[in-house]
């Protein structure tokens, strides 16, 4: 079975506040969290999306007071 990696770039982050992703499904429910210290300008969140199931997500980043949301749709 292949791996299902996503590979979410940043740019413009500050680097003394870290950064947050959260993932949610088609319901809402938070199914992926981490927190990451910004490492500069440029930063590459890898998150391992092998074990979700195939659908609608919503991708949120947040660091400080900005926040960013993206949809994401998984195939099987």
């Amino acid at each position: 079975a292949g791996q299902h990696v996503l590979n979410i770039r940043t740019s413009g982050c500050q680097t003394q506040t870290p950064v947050a992703l959260n993932v949610f499904n088609a319901e809402g429910r938070l199914v992926h969290t981490m927190t990451q210290a910004a490492q500069g300008n440029l930063e590459t969140l890898i998150v391992d999306a092998s074990a979700w199931d195939a659908g609608f997500y919503i991708i949120q980043l947040n660091q400080g007071n900005a926040m960013v949301q993206q949809r994401w749709v998984k195939l099987k």
